[in-house]
Formats: structure tokens, C-alpha cells, sequence
């Protein structure tokens, strides 16, 4: 009998519904951030590939993966057989938040080439109105609250060419 272990790896409390083959239960899981869970203790292997199968449309990534770069990582991971170790949910955190940086650093690049598309002649829209175009994102700092240096501030220019200067820009999260 196989054991499968699942990981938290996002600072959110995760509840994972799923059923189990051969039956049409709905079981639910709940793991808080940063912790593991067992599950299938008394399942046989059939059972276990159908929910490995699962947790992978689901998003969750094999621990021994997070030594290689995680691409588009939803934070979940899991292992068949052996507990996940402390450095893999270290890991799995750390490339959540690479990807979250990259996203946000993607949407803002989209944001300032829209503002570079409104800002071009009514008539004719090939021709620019403006020589560059730049968008700033700054952190709000709620009242009574101080900063801690970890505040996000970014500039991005879209040049007369169309050419943007954020290829490896990322906002921290």
C-alpha cells in the first residue's frame, strides 16, 4: 500500500476535494502553508495512479522536480512514498515566488503598452504621438504603517521603436 504525501508550498490554507477511483466519495484534504499531509494509506496502486493523475491536472508538481526550474508553479506539491523533505517545500515557496514576480512584471508590461496604444494619432493609428511612453508602479504604504524596504517600484519605458526595457524585470511580491 502506497502513501502519498502532499506539500503546501503557498502561504494560503489549502483544501484539496477529490474522489477516489472505484468509488464516489468526496474526500477533502486540508493543509496549512508549509505543511504536509498523508493520504492513501490503505489505497491500492490503481487507486494511487488514477490520483496522482489527478493532482497533476490539479496543478500539484512531484517534490523531486523543484531542484529544476519550476515554470508556471501553483505552489502544491506531492510524493509518492517518501515524505516530502523541508528544502523541497523551501523550494516549491521560492519558485512560487519567482513566478508571481514574472507575472506581475508581465502585467505591467502590458498595462504601459496599452497606455503606448491610446496614445497614438485618432486617424492613424501607426503614428505616435508620444516619443516614449513610461509607467511607473509604486506601493502604497497603508497609514500608521512604516516601510520596510521590500515595497514594489518599478519604472518601465516604451521606447519610439515599441521596444520595452523590462526583459528581465520582475516586481517582488
Amino acid at each position: 500500500m502506497a502513501k502519498i504525501y502532499l506539500a503546501n508550498c503557498t502561504r494560503q490554507h489549502l483544501k484539496h476535494c477529490y474522489r477516489i477511483a472505484e468509488s464516489n466519495k468526496l474526500s477533502m484534504i486540508e493543509i496549512d502553508s508549509g505543511h504536509q499531509k498523508v493520504v492513501g494509506e490503505q489505497w491500492n496502486q490503481p487507486q494511487v495512479e488514477a490520483f496522482v493523475r489527478d493532482l497533476e491536472r490539479c496543478g500539484f508538481r512531484r517534490a523531486a522536480e523543484t531542484s529544476r526550474k519550476l515554470t508556471e508553479f501553483s505552489g502544491f506539491l506531492y510524493s509518492v512514498d517518501k515524505p516530502i523533505i523541508e528544502d523541497h517545500i523551501y523550494q516549491g515557496n521560492e519558485a512560487l515566488i519567482e513566478h508571481q514576480e514574472y507575472r506581475s512584471a508581465s502585467e505591467a508590461t502590458k498595462a504601459a503598452l496599452a497606455v503606448d496604444t491610446v496614445n497614438r494619432a485618432p486617424k492613424d493609428k501607426r503614428k505616435r504621438l508620444a516619443k516614449a511612453v513610461e509607467v511607473t508602479v509604486e506601493q502604497d504604504i497603508p497609514p500608521r504603517e512604516k516601510a520596510t524596504g521590500k515595497e514594489v517600484n518599478m519604472q518601465l519605458t516604451i521606447a519610439e521603436d515599441g521596444a520595452s526595457d523590462n526583459r528581465t524585470a520582475k516586481l517582488p511580491i
